[in-house]
C-alpha cells in the first residue's frame, strides 16, 4: 500500500485501506492519524461507503480507547457536520457503553442538529435529558419534535415504536400521543 500511496499520495481510499493494514497491525495512533489523513483527502466530498467504514472503526473496534474513538468520531464531524450516523453512534457509546453522559449529550446534539427529522436521534437526546440528567424540560422539545416527524409523516408504526420502547409512560404527554396513534395510526 505504501507504494500505491507514493504513486497516487492523493487518494483517500488508499490512505483509508493503509488505516485499517495500521489497525490490524495493532498499531493503533498510526491507524488514527492515517483515518483524519484519509478525510482531510477527501476534502469535503462525503463518501457514504468510506464514512460508514470509518464510523463503524470508532464505534465497533474493541482495541481503540475513548480518546481514540473520540478523535476518530471529531474527524468525521469536522469533514461532514451535516451528517449524522458518527454522532448518533459516538452518543450511542457514550450513553451504553463509556457511561459519560455528558459526552454522549455532546454528540446527540449534534446527531439531532444535523438530522432533526430523525425520530429516534431525537428520542435519544430526549432520553438523556430525561434519564441521566433528569431534566425534563429539556427533554420535552425533542420528544415533541419526534412525535410531530413521525405524525407529521404518518409513520404510525415509528411513533408507536417510540412510545412502547423509549417514552416513559409518565412523560406528560404520553397520553396524548397514545391516543393519536390510536386516532390515526388505523
Amino acid at each position: 500500500l505504501k507504494g500505491a500511496i507514493a504513486k497516487n499520495p492523493g487518494n483517500p481510499a488508499l490512505v483509508k485501506d493503509l488505516a485499517g493494514a495500521y489497525l490490524a497491525k495493532g498499531d493503533t495512533d498510526k491507524a488514527i492519524a492515517k483515518y483524519e489523513d484519509a478525510l482531510k483527502l477527501w476534502g469535503g466530498n462525503y463518501v457514504k461507503k468510506e464514512y460508514d467504514a470509518i464510523s463503524s472503526v470508532a464505534a465497533l473496534n474493541p482495541t481503540l480507547s475513548p480518546a481514540q474513538r473520540e478523535k476518530l468520531w471529531t474527524a468525521l464531524w469536522n469533514a461532514y457536520p451535516g451528517v449524522a450516523d458518527a454522532a448518533n453512534n459516538a452518543g450511542l457509546w457514550y450513553r451504553d457503553i463509556g457511561k459519560n453522559y455528558d459526552e454522549s449529550l455532546k454528540w446527540y446534539l449534534r446527531a439531532a442538529d444535523a438530522a432533526p427529522a430523525d425520530v429516534r436521534i431525537l428520542t435519544d437526546t430526549g432520553l438523556i435529558y430525561h434519564y441521566h440528567f433528569n431534566d425534563h424540560a429539556k427533554a420535552e422539545p425533542f420528544y415533541r419534535q419526534a412525535v410531530e416527524v413521525a405524525a407529521a409523516d404518518k409513520r404510525w408504526t415509528d411513533l408507536a415504536n417510540l412510545l412502547e420502547d423509549d417514552m416513559p409512560q409518565d412523560h406528560p404527554r404520553y397520553g396524548f400521543y397514545s391516543r393519536l396513534v390510536e386516532k390515526e395510526g388505523k
